[in-house]
């Protein structure tokens, strides 16, 4: 193996963590295609994998110029998940209270 050869893997390293992996997936957002590039390219993840889900849908939060529908529904149903829990710990509040 040659001197360069050696170098390239750690290298490699090197450079994957200097690079932020994200910046595709924000740039999209920025343009208003990212849920387009999901749908056509990555179906099969989004629907299967709830980590990679949240995460798309938080950086389209976060950098989309306008909210889409789909990223309407997703926040509704946080917060309809987020009251409900709420309305439990205050039912079980009440019943202590009485």
């Amino acid at each position: 193996m040659a001197k360069n050869e050696k170098n390239i893997v750690p290298n490699s390293f090197n450079l994957h963590s200097k690079v932020n992996v994200d910046t595709y997936y924000k740039e999209l957002a920025e343009m208003d295609l990212l849920w387009d590039y999901v749908n056509t390219y990555l179906p099969e993840k989004f629907s299967s994998d709830d980590q990679f889900r949240k995460e798309i849908f938080q950086i389209m939060y976060d950098n989309a110029t306008k909210i889409s529908p789909e990223l309407e529904v997703f926040l509704l149903d946080k917060l309809i998940h987020s009251l409900s829990y709420f309305n439990e710990m205050l039912a079980e509040w009440n019943l202590q209270n009485r």
